[in-house]
């Protein structure tokens, strides 16, 4: 992410291009989870800056959903909670007794906002927003997510996306090298699978320059998919920028050449840089 962040610019990742489309259920996870939760609807208040807030401003609208992709349902307790350090500041949610279906659903729960106010949130540094999903039974954690905030401060590495390995995904996507949720400053994150014959070979060499190579290349095909779904500011259309709208919007081989084109000058600048 180091290397893809410095052609962030040309490929406009951090632009205050466009804005969040209405929220959707989320898709299927890209996991082999059974069992889990999904975030949905987080979005940073100024994306081109997150996961950065400051201080009046709120993170607000996002929702939380329970899965089980088993044939049995389950009983839990589910936790949302803002963090500063290991403290919890904030209970947004904290719910037991729920009883998820047999394949199937619960939620979402929300919607959840948090306003930054000064007087509340005195502390300038990293909070964390934290959603466990616990067993009723045995008290064990079934599943947990957590997304970093920085109030009144700069992140450590500023990314466009989050990027997450994935032990395989499910049919029909098991053959994919990656899959990608969200948008550009709206909850956006990349899995790359684990289990893919590509990455399984360079994983196996033992060579970290030739693995974080095929990541560049992963990475950068995922920022392609995220630039062909921002939406314009004015009326929500879509903006392909800084790729020719025109040629996207025409022929389907115009569009890909377009597309690969920009790729492929990435990646020669890239390597020659290496």
């Amino acid at each position: 992410m180091r290397r893809l962040t410095r052609f962030a610019h040309d490929l406009d990742l951090f632009g205050a291009k466009g804005i969040a489309r209405p929220p959707t259920e989320p898709p299927p996870p890209p996991t082999t989870k059974k069992k889990g939760v999904i975030l949905s609807a987080f979005a940073f208040p100024e994306p081109e800056r997150a996961p950065r807030v400051n201080w009046g401003e709120s993170v607000q609208g996002f929702r939380v959903s329970i899965f089980n992709k088993t044939g049995s349902p389950f009983s839990a307790q589910l936790k949302v909670m803002l963090l500063f350090g290991d403290r919890v500041l904030v209970d947004l949610e904290n719910q037991g007794g729920l009883n998820v279906p047999g394949r199937g659903s619960l939620g979402p729960f929300g919607p959840y906002s948090i306003e930054f106010k000064k007087s509340a949130f005195p502390n300038p540094g990293v909070y964390k927003l934290r959603v466990r999903l616990i067993d009723e039974h045995d008290k064990s954690e079934i599943d947990a997510l957590t997304r970093k905030i920085y109030l009144e401060k700069e992140p450590e590495l500023r990314v466009p996306f989050g990027v997450m390995g994935n032990s395989g995904f499910d049919v029909p996507h098991d053959k994919r090298q990656w899959l990608a949720t969200g948008e550009l400053g709206h909850d956006p994150v990349l899995f790359y699978n684990t289990h893919h014959p590509a990455y399984a070979r360079v994983e196996s060499e033992d060579d970290e320059d030739k693995l974080g190579c095929y990541l560049f290349e992963v990475f950068l095909e995922g920022s392609v998919d995220y630039i062909l779904g921002r939406p314009d500011r004015e009326d929500g259309s879509p903006d392909f920028h800084p790729l020719d709208g025109k040629r996207i919007k025409g022929d389907p081989k115009d569009a890909y050449d377009e597309v690969i084109a920009k790729i492929s000058e990435i990646k020669a600048r890239f390597y020659e840089e290496l």
